[in-house]
């Protein structure tokens, strides 16, 4: 086997295995959702790596029919309290409003939430999916989590590898083509 046929085995070799990585991380980390004509993205995670300030989808619960967002506030041993529209989490002002006083020290194995209704608290394991990306109107779009950028780059440079030679290929003969005319306004 010539060195030139052994590069090219190479390449598309590599090709393939940078795509099949990149859809590997796709499909196995990452969920679509859609909430109000915003497309979330979202990322199981386990009920103990919960942590504040992330906002979790909650599809739709039994007594509902809409999914909703909600976002950690407060997690086991914090106490979280409101008074006039205002929270404090163990006793320092945070972000958020609340409609009604509040004054709560989270139970082990439960979260304090705020969403759309209002705040409750909940048990961690409904919070399953951690929302990672979405668009939406109300709220600026975060960028990408380093592990989707990073199966974006491995599925647009496993095609760039697979077909590296044909694209070398097109390059050179572009290029011979451009060298044997002559610069516009040469005569």
């Amino acid at each position: 086997m010539n060195g030139k046929r052994l590069r090219r085995i190479a390449l598309r070799a590599a090709g393939l295995v940078a795509v099949g990585l990149g859809f590997a991380v796709l499909l196995t980390g990452y969920a679509t959702k859609t909430l109000d004509d915003d497309l979330l993205l979202t990322d199981r995670v386990r009920a103990e790596d919960v942590q504040r300030g992330e906002i979790h989808y909650l599809g739709t619960p039994p007594a509902t029919d809409h999914a909703f967002l909600e976002r950690v506030m407060a997690l086991a041993g914090d106490r979280i309290t409101c008074r006039a529209g205002r929270f404090t989490l163990n006793g320092k002002p945070v972000d958020g409003s609340c409609p009604r006083d509040v004054d709560v020290t989270v139970l082990p194995g439960q979260a304090f939430v705020e969403d759309r209704q209002g705040t409750a608290t909940v048990d961690l394991a409904q919070l399953g999916e951690r929302v990672v990306w979405h668009t939406g109107t109300d709220v600026e779009t975060p960028p990408l989590p380093g592990k989707l950028t990073g199966a974006i780059v491995l599925l647009v440079l496993g095609p760039l590898l697979f077909f590296a030679d044909g694209i070398a290929a097109l390059v050179a003969a572009a290029a011979s083509g451009r060298a044997g005319k002559a610069p516009i306004g040469a005569n």
